[in-house]
């Protein structure tokens, strides 16, 4: 089948067939040893920044200045990773391709950029793939006056989606420094910042002194009728997001409840995970309906002297302490319910918790809404990039 000669999406004043080139045609090269730090020594305080192509992008700040000054792509020539840069900067990997456009009256950066980035080069191997691999691909390119209508969609996109990740960014560091003041640090029973008609010393505590602790089970899988015509939520470390839990990646049947261990728990118990993988232990949820759960987690009924997002709240601020102790104590990383049951928990009295939670909430829905508006538009901006891209 002969490949689509022209993209889905155009603007209204472009009507010519794109044409055919390969990325050999389009980009200069430029290795990227005059550029490389000589130390990786960085400082917040220096000016020039080192990058790399991959996730990371800006790895730190040195005060070395032999930068490359032109805009650029940086190409990672082993995982094809690659960012556009319009800054000063230098590098700490000689893996990394420095291109640029050979004809800029021909090519436009940024929209050559994308152009490689739609070309879905796979990778082969651990391998160089710049010169072998790269450079012969071809590709569907539009005239320099279509190509800069484009880049300037997308710069406009990029640009949305940086200014709704610094509002989220500003949202979370602001919930982080009202969590390290709004709870006593170690040591004390008072915190730094206190809500207006409150006074006095928190209570000092452990878990299993305060609350009932139980955990869950898996119904054997090999009996469908423990997972046929299933409505019950049964939570599993996967479902933790440490916040509240809505609804379950898999239930189970009312059959799994009458011939199984597992038992139902009420709307407000707080789970914590106690195996399950390192990055997945003390993460936690909170039950918003009744729901059961299996026996990786540890189910902390609700009661009438903690409530229960105050106690959510307050395990997420001791999240190291969980993964500390489960690497401390054993040669597979883990907690258990009597870690649980022992685990110190601080708390003010009922009506100060309320307050607490009511302000920890609204920014946690706040984080929740922006992060879905900052998806919003990242989702958006790929369906632009399939469309508008051959």
């Amino acid at each position: 089948m002969e490949k689509q000669k022209c993209p889905e999406i155009r603007f209204s004043n472009f009507d010519n067939e794109w044409n055919d080139k390969d990325f050999k045609s389009i980009f200069n090269y430029t290795r990227p040893d005059k550029y490389i730090v000589k130390s990786s020594e960085y400082m917040d305080s220096k000016k020039t920044p080192v990058l790399t192509a991959n996730k990371g992008f800006i790895l730190g700040y040195t005060s070395e200045t032999e930068t490359f000054d032109q805009a650029c792509i940086i190409f990672d020539d082993f995982t094809l990773d690659s960012k556009y840069v319009d800054f000063p900067f230098m590098v700490k990997s000689s893996a990394l391709k420095i291109l640029t456009i050979q004809n800029d009256e021909v090519d436009d950066l940024y929209f050559c950029h994308n152009l490689l980035k739609q070309a879905k080069i796979e990778v082969m191997g651990h391998a160089r793939h710049y010169i072998g691999v790269v450079q012969p691909t071809k590709v569907k390119t539009a005239l320099i006056e279509e190509q800069q209508e484009i880049s300037n969609f997308f710069q406009n996109l990029d640009q949305s989606i940086v200014l709704h990740e610094k509002k989220l960014i500003q949202t979370q560091n602001f919930k982080k420094a009202m969590l390290e003041k709004m709870f006593p640090k170690q040591g004390s029973q008072r915190p730094e910042i206190r809500l207006k008609g409150f006074s006095g010393d928190w209570e000092v505590s452990k878990i299993g002194d305060i609350f009932e602790v139980t955990s869950g089970a898996t119904p054997l899988r090999s009996n469908p009728r423990f997972f046929e015509n299933a409505t019950i939520n049964w939570v599993k470390t996967t479902d933790l997001n440490n916040g509240i839990i809505h609804k379950t990646e898999e239930k189970v049947s009312a059959v799994a409840l009458a011939e199984t261990s597992i038992k139902i728990l009420p709307k407000g118990t707080v789970f914590v995970a106690m195996y399950g993988g390192f990055n997945q232990i003390g993460r936690t949820g909170l039950l918003s309906a009744d729901a059961t759960c299996n026996q990786a987690l540890s189910a902390i009924y609700p009661n009438d002297k903690v409530e229960p997002y105050f106690l959510l709240t307050y395990l997420n601020l001791k999240v190291d302490s969980w993964k500390e102790l489960a690497a401390s104590s054993r040669k597979d990383p883990n907690i258990t319910k009597n870690d649980v049951l022992s685990f110190p928990l601080i708390y003010p009295s009922y009506d100060e918790q309320m307050k607490i939670s009511k302000l920890f909430k609204q920014l946690d829905e706040t984080i929740n809404l922006q992060q879905q508006q900052l998806q919003t538009v990242k989702n958006l901006k790929q369906a632009f990039l399939e469309k508008m891209f051959v």
